[in-house]
């Protein structure tokens, strides 16, 4: 028992040299831990600078902060797209228009003036001589009309023809101013010669209008 008491003491003392020793040697080592970090940040600082030369770079240029009512002009920007332009006059091509054909109108029946009216007469004869050169003249008539016979046709005679012409004469102021034919002889030539003598040589003097009928006769006998 008095051995152990007179230890503890020792140890005791022990123990405490021990932490004083301990606390004497850390700070040492806390003292040289300082310089060698400040040496590996140079040595690592001076790596970068031979990795990485120093070239000024150029500045980016400072962006200015848009207002707000320049940001209320970008944000209601519309894309409006333009309506198509009307077509000038110039490029609008007329539409053909056809034009309606006429639609031909009827003819109209004009009426024969009243004075070219035919008015019924006895019909009288007048013989007509076979020689071509003659003009024989009819005798005259009552109302003071005289009529010429027309010539003989020298082919008509030569050919033997014969036949009766009627004549439908419209007359206007003693003056012949159409013929019809209304009875044929059947020969043309004797036609168109009775036609053609009435309408250049037979006059009505005194007459001022009207219609007559006359008849020629185209024969050989006593040839």
């Amino acid at each position: 028992m008095t051995t152990t008491l007179l230890e503890q003491p020792a140890k005791r003392s022990l123990l405490r040299k021990r932490r004083e020793g301990g606390a004497e040697s850390e700070r040492p080592a806390a003292s040289i831990r300082w310089p060698s970090l400040v040496l590996a940040i140079l040595f690592h600082a001076g790596l970068a600078c031979l990795v990485l030369p120093g070239v000024p770079g150029s500045p980016l240029p400072a962006i200015a902060p848009l207002s707000p009512r320049s940001a209320a002009h970008s944000t209601s920007v519309e894309l409006v797209e333009e309506a198509p332009a009307p077509p000038s006059a110039g490029m609008l091509v007329p539409e053909e228009r056809k034009n309606p054909e006429p639609t031909p109108l009827p003819a109209i029946a004009q009426p024969a003036p009243k004075s070219l009216q035919a008015s019924r007469k006895p019909v009288r004869h007048s013989a007509a001589r076979p020689s071509p050169a003659r003009h024989n003249r009819a005798p005259e008539l009552g109302g003071g009309l005289v009529l010429s016979e027309p010539p003989y046709p020298y082919e008509a005679r030569r050919q033997r023809l014969e036949g009766k012409v009627t004549l439908q004469v419209f007359v206007e102021e003693g003056r012949v101013v159409w013929v019809e034919i209304l009875g044929s002889s059947g020969h043309t030539i004797l036609d168109g010669t009775a036609k053609q003598w009435a309408l250049h040589r037979w006059h009505f003097p005194g007459i001022a209008a009207g219609a007559f009928t006359e008849a020629v006769v185209f024969s050989l006998d006593g040839a």
